[in-house]
């Protein structure tokens, strides 16, 4: 999943921080690639587009609610986080020009269901199983709700489906909805252990490593038009990053676990 993208919990605007060699483009990041906003509930939504007419008319409508990275240290209290994310059947069916398309990894353009056998998702497992879509190449993007509490991310949905019915050519294949578990005072993830201690540090960000965790990780690693810890940028597409979520691979069986555990986002 290609992703386009806040959090609350960093205390300087990163936009101000030139104490790191690398120079990013904070306006043009998605804000949750840098940290993770203070949320108690999220939902996913796996998006198809009949069109590359209706898939960037409901892109230009949202865009302007996705949180960049620029935003990190405003005053403001945010109540909800949007994300955005394309698949390479999404970006081509968009109409991104072929010649940026073939420029991406070929894992990429594969997709996930097409790697089965080299990701492991085998027996029962196998996108065969999987549930919601999401193994079909009619899967186009994924647009993630991070929300303050149960009650804003229920405002959102209103929202966001009322806006995809405007729309017309766009339909949602599937959700899943998630709540985090208490307590709520430090940081955890949902087994109850302290989370991000190993968390690494992007060079340009202006953050510190923890004592342990070794020098910031050069951009490229994360974002693509920035240079790697092998050097300059390869000729790829810029400004975008991937994301490696497999609980959009769900099983039925794994369905019924996550109901039984009620799988959450951390936190913060």
């Amino acid at each position: 999943m290609s992703v386009l993208q806040q959090s609350h919990r960093i205390s300087q605007d990163l936009t101000k921080r030139t104490d790191q060699p690398a120079s990013l483009d904070f306006d043009d990041i998605q804000h949750y690639l840098m940290s993770r906003p203070p949320a108690r509930a999220a939902r996913y939504e796996f998006l198809s587009f009949r069109s590359g007419v209706a898939g960037r008319a409901w892109l230009t409508g949202l865009i302007d609610k996705v949180g960049t990275a620029g935003a990190v240290g405003s005053s403001l209290l945010d109540a909800r986080w949007v994300t955005v994310g394309f698949t390479w059947n999404g970006l081509q069916t968009l109409g991104v020009a072929e010649a940026s398309l073939a420029n991406f990894p070929e894992e990429f353009r594969q997709g996930m269901a097409a790697r089965a056998g080299v990701l492991g998702t085998t027996g029962a497992n196998h996108p065969d199983h999987w549930v919601g879509g999401l193994a079909s190449p009619n899967l186009h993007a994924i647009v993630v709700l991070f929300a303050r509490d149960v009650a804003e991310r229920e405002r959102c949905r209103g929202e966001h489906e009322r806006y995809v019915a405007q729309c017309g050519g766009v339909e949602v294949l599937s959700s899943l909805d998630l709540e985090a578990i208490p307590p709520f005072d430090y940081a955890h993830e949902h087994f109850g252990y302290r989370d991000r201690l190993s968390q690494p540090v992007i060079e340009g960000t202006g953050m510190e490593p923890t004592p342990g965790s070794g020098p910031p990780i050069k951009p490229g690693e994360f974002f693509l038009g920035y240079p790697d810890e092998e050097g300059p940028a390869a000729a790829l597409p810029a400004r975008n990053s991937f994301s490696q979520r497999q609980l959009c691979c769900l099983s039925e069986n794994a369905r019924a676990r996550r109901r039984v555990s009620r799988f959450p986002p951390s936190p913060w």
